[in-house]
């Protein structure tokens, strides 16, 4: 009976994820992944779970840890674009385990072209600065031994700025919520599932709203691990 309750629960999970197919901004921001071994496991660390990568992976994961952790990296990326990322998680004796960080991707330098009609060619015209920011509180709470659950509030920052009049800056902010469970079936199998950005493909809530007045969802749905 159990067996077929996940069996249905799976299928209608990936049907949600399916039908997800109108949300057209891809949430890369959170779906960078730091960890050596869960980039290694894929999405199966979604059922893992078990230290501080768990909040971009499951959040319910975060009540397991139980005592103060930090995670950093910094790392240059193709055409000059930083990537940074530092977070936390400390336990407490009765709300849980809580998770607070912040990860971006940042161009310092982006040359602009000009052209002169006149000399008939194109010239650098100046500079512009590309910044994407996410900012997250995490928690996670076991509800017995063997099921937790866990919550992600993202805060979502664009920036495209330049020193030049030609060219138009542009930002957006925003937010979505992922919201994680995890069941340890036996000392060796346990389940996991997130739902990613679940403000933007359930309720259509989520996502960014830009300077000019246009609105984006993030890409998201169930990942089962």
């Amino acid at each position: 009976m159990i067996k077929r309750f996940f069996c249905l629960l799976i299928f209608i999970l990936i049907c949600f994820e399916t039908n997800s197919a109108e949300i057209i901004r891809e949430d890369h921001l959170f779906n960078q992944g730091v960890g050596a071994r869960p980039l290694a496991m894929g999405n199966a660390f979604t059922g893992v779970a078990d230290d501080i990568n768990a909040v971009f992976y499951n959040p319910a994961g975060i009540a397991s840890i139980d005592k103060f952790s930090l995670l950093g990296l910094s790392s240059k990326r193709m055409m000059d674009v930083d990537a940074s990322t530092l977070l936390s998680a400390w336990p407490t004796e009765t709300w849980g385990t809580f998770a607070f960080g912040t990860t971006a991707l940042i161009v310092p330098s982006i040359a602009l072209a000009g052209y002169d009609p006149v000399e008939n060619k194109v010239y650098k015209a100046g500079d512009a600065f590309y910044e994407e920011r996410l900012w997250l509180l995490g928690w996670g709470r076991r509800i017995n031994e063997d099921i937790s659950l866990g919550l992600n509030l993202k805060s979502y920052t664009i920036g495209f700025s330049t020193n030049v009049d030609t060219y138009d800056s542009y930002r957006a902010r925003g937010y979505d919520v992922d919201i994680g469970f995890l069941w340890k079936l036996n000392w060796r199998l346990s389940l996991g599932i997130m739902w990613q950005n679940a403000a933007s493909t359930l309720s259509k809530s989520g996502g960014l709203e830009w300077s000019t007045g246009s609105i984006e969802r993030f890409d998201g749905g169930p990942r089962v691990g």
